[in-house]
């Protein structure tokens, strides 16, 4: 169940399902269902895949809906997860911490092990999707997969991939053998609308 409106439910909904696409798609051994903790799962292959992406402008966003909250709750979650970005508003006006992309997705991975540890179904092979739009070079893969070996030490609960999917590309964090590789694919645009596609025809 999405707690979210609509709107955000559905884009949440077409990425998720262009992230079962997309990993049908480069990998070509799995049959994906939409579920809930994680948001992908294969009970034949006995693989979970939790689903996530990097948004490079997250303080916006957030400090748009604390502008214009729901209710007082709202505006006070809204209030924390601000300061917990290190981002400084008042009066409204917002200035956020500079710009570090390599951090915040290591920070998004660090975000969602966290959540693994408790009330996630758990598989043989449980994995995370990242959708992140910086084009890579092998400076920040490395970089990449040296702050998620880090972050990982930390929990006794572990993902075994990660995948970073960034226009045409489609890197593969091996977490069990500390390596990377990286796969390609020209149709992400179209896999991208038949997303969309299906999504609202299915849950709108």
């Amino acid at each position: 169940m999405c707690n979210f409106p609509l709107k955000d439910c559905l884009s949440k909904k077409v990425f998720e399902y262009e992230a079962k696409l997309t990993i049908e798609q480069v990998l070509g051994k799995y049959n994906f269902e939409l579920a809930d903790k994680p948001d992908l799962q294969d009970s034949q292959n006995d693989i979970g895949v939790e689903v996530a992406q990097r948004i490079e402008n997250e303080c916006t966003s957030i400090f748009t809906k604390y502008s214009h909250p729901k209710n007082d709750e709202d505006k006070k979650k809204r209030a924390k997860k601000l300061t917990e970005m290190g981002c400084i508003f008042m009066d409204g006006i917002m200035t956020q911490p500079a710009y570090d992309p390599i951090q915040q997705t290591i920070n998004l991975f660090s975000k969602k092990i966290e959540k693994l540890q408790n009330g996630y179904k758990l598989f043989k092979t449980n994995n995370l999707l990242i959708f992140d739009s910086i084009v890579k070079r092998q400076s920040y893969l490395n970089q990449l997969l040296t702050g998620f070996l880090r972050k990982q030490n930390n929990y006794d609960i572990k993902y075994d991939f990660v995948y970073v999917v960034s226009g045409k590309e489609f890197v593969i964090f091996d977490l069990l053998n500390k390596n990377y590789t990286v796969e390609t694919y020209n149709n992400q645009y179209e896999l991208g609308m038949k997303a969309r596609e299906f999504v609202l025809n299915n849950f709108n």
